[in-house]
């Protein structure tokens, strides 16, 4: 079955602001018809993989529902960066 992966990065511009970045996209085959969505959490970035079956559209789709999710984790990651430097001051 065809399925599509995707490595995204979300870049941190600030609290309340957060850029997608596309790091790439291609065909892939996996042996699940489950879509899988993981994410690493770096020191200034999320990197989000997301593969599905359902096609490109369905991906853009995804990651747009996605993004709208997961921005209130942004903003309190965010927050919680700003008390750490607090502490350490």
């Amino acid at each position: 079955m065809n399925y599509f992966s995707c490595s995204l990065k979300v870049c941190l511009e600030d609290k309340n602001t957060a850029t997608l970045v596309a790091e790439s996209l291609s065909p892939d085959n996996f042996s699940t018809d489950e879509t899988s969505i993981s994410t690493e959490v770096e020191e200034t970035y999320l990197l989000i993989r997301i593969k599905t079956r359902k096609g490109l559209l369905t991906l853009y789709n995804m990651v747009e529902d996605f993004i709208i999710c997961i921005k209130p984790l942004l903003v309190l990651r965010g927050y919680l960066s700003l008390l750490e430097e607090n502490d350490s001051t």
